[in-house]
């Protein structure tokens, strides 16, 4: 790894910078480089997934019951609550309903565990800037990386949003009021990392 790499990446695993360093081209500088907050990141997953999760379980299970209604009806014993008239039902309407259970529980349960896995993916992820680019390099174990780069364009449009007196988000918009091409979610010191992005690749024009 370069003098200048290393020196720029001191904190981050070691792992985490060889990935890192195979995604820089020769002679290209990092001229920072920082990783998320894997709190933050579970946090902001945890309430959508968490209200689609309870949705999908509660589907899922609603659907059930629904099921063994169908069963009992069919088996010529009282429905229960959910049919409360004799209307004739077939095997078909069983394994339909068996198919849309599957389907909403294995929906709420993938959506009850996405915001640890996506806290996990923060904690395999750096984001770097360069003075052609602004990345994000996520690691997989598999020894593969999977990448987005962003070169902002002009005139360029940051949003910064501060939740501790040392941590915030940096978006990266293509222009004003569209949605962010990259975010660094939770990095140390979000205001010098504005203001690098700034300085690299918006600076200002000197007055004659």
């Amino acid at each position: 790894m370069s003098a200048e790499t290393s020196a720029a990446s001191d904190g981050i695993p070691a792992d985490l910078r060889e990935f890192l360093e195979r995604e820089i081209d020769p002679g290209e500088k990092v001229l920072w480089c920082g990783r998320p907050d894997a709190s933050r990141v579970f946090r902001q997953t945890l309430a959508p997934a968490g209200f689609l999760a309870s949705f999908g379980l509660g589907i899922g299970t609603w659907s059930i019951l629904l099921c063994v209604s169908t069963w009992r009806m069919l088996h010529n014993l009282p429905p229960g609550p959910l049919m409360m008239n004799r209307q004739s039902v077939t095997s078909g309407d069983l394994w339909l309903g068996v198919i849309v259970s599957g389907i909403f529980l294995l929906l709420g349960g993938v959506l009850l565990i996405l915001p640890f896995r996506e806290a996990a993916r923060a904690r395999r992820t750096v984001y770097a800037v360069t003075p052609t680019r602004v990345m994000e390099v996520f690691a997989r174990k598999s020894g593969l990386a999977k990448v987005q780069a962003v070169e902002p364009g002009h005139p360029l449009h940051i949003q910064r949003n501060d939740y501790a007196a040392d941590r915030g988000d940096v978006l990266l918009y293509p222009r004003a009021n569209n949605h962010a091409l990259l975010k660094l979610t939770g990095v140390e010191k979000p205001r010098e990392v504005e203001r690098l992005i700034r300085a690299t690749f918006d600076p200002p024009v000197p007055r004659p």
